[in-house]
């Protein structure tokens, strides 16, 4: 028979065996989390290494950070064959562009020829970026330039229309090459449309941060800097579903998610959405950028280049190998107009990723993986060869 005293230490017993099981479970999720990391991961709760990389650009809404930047590849991201996760290192100029290994940006008496694009211009390491492959594989073939690499994470033409208007006085090119992405419609009408600034002619000059973006940019830096990755976890969660759902909310005008469909995944055979005024509104731009273009390197030396997205996430596997040509065709009429060259890269890139062309891009992403960047690497080379060539070949020291 329990005593008084007994039946007393009871509660007292049972809020210790609690507060021990309840460490204990969180210990464990702890551990979990630690190892998935490892061999995932399913949940990224790494230091973000890279995202510290990312300033915010007055002028061009954002931007890299002058000097070297270290960036991840995450497992989850790779093919099985990947042991770990890949890192590496890129170095940017005062200017915001690339500076590659051993390479002087502006070489003595080479003519220069610029990229202009987003992420996937941008690259990865020197061995896996667009401008340095196209450099070394023409210079197989004879030509000798330097090769400017201006592209950045999420740049569009309302961005590369600023861009060069800071750029091209400064490194008076001889060509320039326009890498245009299908998420551009989106990025200009959705992210940068209400941010970009005009002067009396209404001329882009300027595209500013926004407060939301500003805002969920600095509390993303911030996720991962518990040394507790449950504490991690607890902080992504709550981002996700409070701070990103209202910097979503606060710069979309309901339309956003459709336009992402219809310029990346809608497969070549689906119903055709039409979005006339955004469309319109990203036509402007494209004209804007090659008139502007064109005032310092003439319309033969311009070069605008598409390339699709594969519908190769999951939940579009049953068009997995499908390209549309929503954006080429609106470039394409763009560049006619403009008189300008054009290359839509679809067919070439159809052929060269053959029958599993997922293979080439990384696990749940729309980029291209290393081995899909070579390929489309190697397409762009050819492109260049053929409308640059007899330009590349020629050094002219008042007009590199």
């Amino acid at each position: 028979m329990e005593t008084h005293a007994t039946l007393g230490k009871r509660p007292a017993f049972l809020l210790l065996l609690a507060s021990f099981s309840f460490f204990v479970f969180l210990s464990c999720c702890e551990v979990l989390l630690r190892v998935q990391q490892v061999f995932g991961p399913v949940i990224d709760l790494a230091p973000n290494v890279d995202g510290y990389q990312l300033g915010l650009d007055h002028y061009l809404n954002h931007g890299p950070a002058t000097g070297s930047s270290i960036y991840r590849l995450p497992k989850s991201m790779l093919p099985a064959s990947y042991a770990t996760e890949v890192v590496y290192s890129q170095v940017f100029d005062e200017d915001g562009l690339r500076v590659i290994a051993g390479i002087p940006s502006l070489a003595t008496g080479a003519p220069r020829l610029l990229f202009l694009g987003d992420s996937f211009m941008q690259g990865f390491d020197d061995d896996h970026t667009i401008s340095e492959i196209v450099r070394r594989k023409l210079l197989q073939q004879g030509l000798t330039f330097s090769a400017l690499n201006g592209g950045f994470s999420s740049y569009s033409p309302i961005i590369f229309i600023a861009q060069a208007r800071k750029l091209l006085p400064k490194i008076r090119p001889k060509c320039i090459l326009v890498d245009i992405d299908p998420t551009d419609l989106y990025d200009d009408n959705i992210r940068y449309r209400n941010l970009a600034n005009r002067d009396m002619n209404g001329h882009i000059y300027s595209v500013t941060p926004s407060g939301p973006a500003r805002k969920s940019y600095l509390t993303y830096l911030s996720l991962n800097e518990n040394i507790l990755y449950i504490t991690r976890l607890v902080r992504k969660a709550i981002f996700l579903k409070a701070v990103y759902h209202q910097y979503n909310e606060g710069y979309t005008d309901g339309a956003s998610g459709n336009i992402i469909d219809y310029t990346s995944f809608l497969s070549a055979t689906a119903p055709v959405v039409v979005f006339p005024d955004h469309i319109a509104f990203f036509e402007k731009n494209l004209h804007e950028l090659a008139g502007l273009c064109k005032e310092f390197v003439g319309e033969q030396n311009i070069l605008f280049v598409t390339h699709p997205h594969l519908r190769h996430f999951p939940k579009y596997k049953q068009n997995a190998k499908i390209f549309n040509t929503i954006i080429a065709d609106i470039v394409g009429k763009v560049a006619r107009e403009e008189k300008i060259c054009f290359f839509d890269a679809s067919m070439d890139l159809f052929t060269a990723f053959g029958e599993n062309p997922e293979q080439y891009f990384f696990r749940y992403d729309i980029h291209y993986n290393l081995e899909g960047i070579q390929i489309y690497s190697n397409i762009i080379a050819s492109a260049v060869y053929t409308a640059f060539a007899p330009v590349l070949r020629t050094a002219d020291p008042g007009h590199q």
